[in-house]
């Protein structure tokens, strides 16, 4: 049981990061994810980009 908690975080956290990478933004990806952390309407364009 532990290990479908950690193998469902890395999912999610491979899902998160592909999003990121494909965001059209020219910055890396480390900045990406900083300004995400810092602007919640760059973090909600980021997970609702591919619906647009």
């Amino acid at each position: 049981m532990a290990e479908d908690g950690a193998r469902n975080l890395a999912t999610v956290r491979r899902s998160l990061l592909n999003l990121i990478k494909e965001h059209l933004l020219k910055d890396s990806v480390v900045g990406k994810i900083q300004l995400s952390c810092w602007d919640t309407e760059f973090s909600l364009e980021i997970l609702f980009f591919l619906l647009f």
